[in-house]
């Protein structure tokens, strides 16, 4: 059974693909974005192994990196390396785009250099050997007529198929990454709100004062000194003005003076209790979706060449 984890398996195809070259690059760079959706991919210390083992490293950032993640195994190469990659005539102008981009003006430089055009010799003209001139009544002069005309119709229907068989081709898109929306966490605001307990600061026939007083304890402790909500700071409002009332009501009633309770048997106010309000925060980890185009070039009945789902 397969045991080897995430990180390793990049870090064996980064290893089987440090001598990609032009010709092979695209497809090092798709076999690397299968990784993008893997979680489990320690990227900061696979860069952090390169750097150690290479010279000049392109920082992770643009253009080789972007959200965490390598857009080409060119952000694990040393500058020589990418030098060399950026000179090489094959290099596909998706590459090259990255490597004009590069932190080295070295790589820029190659990358910028125009690319020398493939040039084929000419074919040496080879003189026609004369052959033997056709006899008078010759037999097999109508036989090479009729087999030279059997294989311009089968041409003609071979060009006919092909022709056929590349108009019916068609490009599939490839997902190389799912999007995915950001992940959130909870983190406190600083506010806070006002919870009601079920038990009373007091009751009937308590001493009026004293309750008076209770009730000053409560707005001092609950609505001072704290980043209330609306809500709360309305609470506390009220709080604030039925104080206000008893404390004139006892100046009318004097020493003595006990509290009554009204046609529901309560007086007074309910204690109350400041709970930390908290609010969903974005992680910031969210993933753009990642595609690239594969073509199916032909297809004809059961012939199919190239990439063709379908």
């Amino acid at each position: 059974m397969d045991v080897t984890d995430s990180t390793t398996r990049v870090r064996m195809m980064l290893a089987d693909t440090a001598g990609a070259d032009g010709a092979t690059i695209s497809a090092a760079d798709g076999l690397l974005r299968t990784f993008h959706g893997d979680p489990s991919v320690n990227w900061p210390a696979l860069y952090a192994e390169v750097t150690q083992r290479a010279a000049g490293v392109a920082p992770a950032g643009s253009p080789y990196w972007t959200q965490g993640r390598p857009l080409s195994v060119l952000a694990f190469w040393g500058s020589d390396a990418r030098a060399r990659l950026a000179a090489d005539q094959n290099t596909p102008a998706a590459t090259l785009a990255l490597l004009a981009a590069d932190p080295d003006q070295g790589v820029r430089q190659w990358a910028a250099a125009p690319r020398r055009p493939t040039v084929l010799a000419a074919p040496v003209p080879v003189p026609p050997v004369p052959g033997p001139a056709p006899r008078k009544g010759s037999r097999w002069l109508p036989a090479v007529l009729a087999s030279l005309a059997t294989a311009v119709v089968a041409g003609l229907i071979g060009a006919g198929l092909w022709s056929a068989g590349v108009q019916n081709g068609y490009t599939t898109t490839v997902v190389d990454q799912e999007a995915r929306e950001a992940t959130t966490h909870e983190e406190l605001t600083g506010q806070y709100e006002l919870k009601t307990l079920k038990r009373r600061v007091c009751g009937n026939n308590k001493d009026y004062l004293s309750c008076v007083n209770q009730h000053v304890t409560l707005y001092n402790t609950v609505c001072l000194s704290k980043d209330l909500n609306g809500l709360a700071k309305a609470t506390c409002s009220d709080l604030k003005k039925f104080i206000h009332d008893v404390k004139v009501r006892y100046r009318r009633c004097g020493a003595g003076c006990r509290t009554r309770a009204d046609a529901n048997g309560l007086w007074g106010w309910a204690y109350l209790r400041t709970v930390p309000l908290v609010a969903s925060v974005s992680n910031n980890d969210a993933l753009p979706e990642i595609t690239h185009d594969e073509r199916c070039t032909f297809v004809l009945g059961p012939i199919k060449l190239g990439t063709c789902p379908r």
